[in-house]
């Protein structure tokens, strides 16, 4: 038997974006930890974690674009 990622797995992923995010704000989506740095004169956020699903991820992006917060990256790291 394979253990492949499916639409309803948790993952881990890495997301990368321009800003500041708060806890609060994503704390629906999965348990994301936060690494908040300077580039420059600009905050960069990292989001390191599990989501616990494609629909929560999904839910995720939609809810940093409607923050206007630029999406730098996303990077699957892998089944927790």
């Amino acid at each position: 038997m394979t253990d492949r990622l499916t639409v309803s797995s948790a993952a881990d992923y890495s997301i990368l974006v321009q800003g500041i995010l708060e806890r609060p704000w994503i704390e629906q989506y999965g348990e994301l930890e936060l690494f908040v740095r300077n580039d420059g004169g600009r905050p960069l956020t990292t989001a390191v974690g599990t989501v616990k699903d494609q629909a929560a991820l999904c839910g995720l992006l939609n809810f940093i674009y409607g923050l206007g917060m630029p999406l730098l990256n996303v990077t699957y790291l892998g089944r927790p």
